[in-house]
């Protein structure tokens, strides 16, 4: 796979222009407890690229907000989930059933690593 320079993705880029399958499977799985490796990859290889992306996309913002705070990951994945549950208020049904899909599948992966979301 080639690999792709800075200077070739213009400003407005999102990620599931660039990202790769593979590539999303594998940034996923460094959050994955060795003893739990086989079940969350296998987990990992059923889900659709938007999923994928999903994942990705939610844990690099709670990297991005542990990087200007003092929070574990873990804990801004657990604050990021439970906004955007009270955030469901303010939606249509369709997003409404979207959201609960997402968390759904946060929760799973956490899961997967060894850890719960608890919702306030």
């Amino acid at each position: 796979m080639r690999r792709i320079a800075m200077s070739e993705i213009p400003g407005e880029t999102c990620l599931a222009e660039i990202a790769s399958r593979t590539a999303l499977e594998k940034a996923l799985a460094d959050y994955i407890p060795p003893d739990r490796e086989a079940f969350s990859k296998a987990f990992l290889s059923g889900l659709s690229n938007d999923e994928l992306l999903f994942l990705g996309e939610f844990l690099g913002s709670c990297i991005l907000i542990t990087s200007a705070i003092n929070m574990d990951t873990w804990d801004a994945i657990c604050h990021g989930a439970d906004a955007f549950r009270r955030s469901r208020q303010r939606m249509t049904d369709r997003q409404r059933e979207d959201a609960d899909h997402k968390l759904i599948l946060l929760g799973e992966f956490a899961a997967c690593c060894g850890f719960v979301i608890k919702f306030r």
